[in-house]
């Protein structure tokens, strides 16, 4: 297999595919970067060109890893505004639909998802989730009514509805078919039930150790099947991002969230 070493880019590192590598080097000042059949090789050329000890990560052949800067891929798409301003609504086109995924715009590198639930998991839960794609894209807010079709026998805690905007996400994937896109998301539980758990879960039919069912069987199953269907046409990654930090996507995506348990 092939090694793309980027010594100067948007992300240094050791890459499998060029499809990952372009969009770290087009339009950047004076990249460099270079082909290898071996990874020693690979390793060299970054260490010598790079001004670092090594590359911090080898991105893997199955689902290569894909990183961007936020603030300069977006700026260069014009997705959100060049100046740093305070997260608002205002002037977003927005759907309230649980079923919207043909959206007419195509899918940035990055897309962010967060569940919200007042009340969690009681049977006066206000709940909903967001999804935020750009200022310049149709954005999601979907309410507990709207989408619990989808929950199965699980409750609308703030975990149901993180997993269920991580799944329209998903939905968004299929249907743009993008070949590089980062699922971007606060919830570590949601992101470790379809990385890390799912597949020891799928042995035991569904059980934890504890001999419980696992409570989100129906949306974990359902965001499995889009991943397989989606694994040959997208490189597809999740990243774990600390909510309520100031970063611009995910307090768009909490606000579309929030927006959404507003709703009638």
């Amino acid at each position: 297999m092939p090694f793309y070493a980027v010594a100067k880019g948007r992300k240094v590192g050791i890459f499998h595919h060029w499809d990952q590598v372009k969009p770290l080097v087009n339009g950047f000042s004076g990249p460099k970067f270079k082909k290898f059949n071996t990874e020693a090789e690979a390793n060299k050329f970054v260490e010598e060109n790079s001004g670092e000890q090594t590359p911090r990560e080898i991105h893997n052949t199955k689902r290569p890893r894909f990183e961007s800067n936020l603030n300069l891929i977006y700026q260069e798409a014009d997705l959100i505004p060049k100046k740093s301003i305070a997260p608002s609504l205002a002037g977003l086109k927005i759907s309230r639909s649980a079923d919207k995924y043909d959206i007419e715009e195509e899918l940035p590198p990055e897309i962010y998802t967060d569940g919200a639930a007042r009340g969690n998991g009681t049977m006066h839960t206000i709940s909903g989730y967001g999804v935020f794609i750009g200022r310049n894209h149709t954005n999601i807010s979907v309410s507990w009514r709207n989408c619990k079709k989808y929950a199965g026998s699980a409750y609308p805690t703030n975990q149901t509805l993180e997993l269920l905007a991580i799944r329209h996400g998903l939905k968004l994937i299929e249907s743009k078919k993008p070949p590089i896109i980062v699922i971007k998301t606060d919830s570590q539980f949601g992101i470790n039930c379809l990385t890390k758990w799912s597949e020891g879960w799928k042995k035991k039919g569904w059980k934890k150790t504890d001999g419980k069912q696992v409570v989100h069987k129906d949306i974990l199953i359902d965001c499995l099947d889009i991943m397989d269907r989606i694994k040959y046409s997208t490189n597809l990654q999740f990243e774990h991002i600390r909510g309520h930090q100031g970063h611009y996507g995910n307090e768009m995506a909490d606000l579309l969230a929030n927006l959404a348990c507003d709703s009638p």
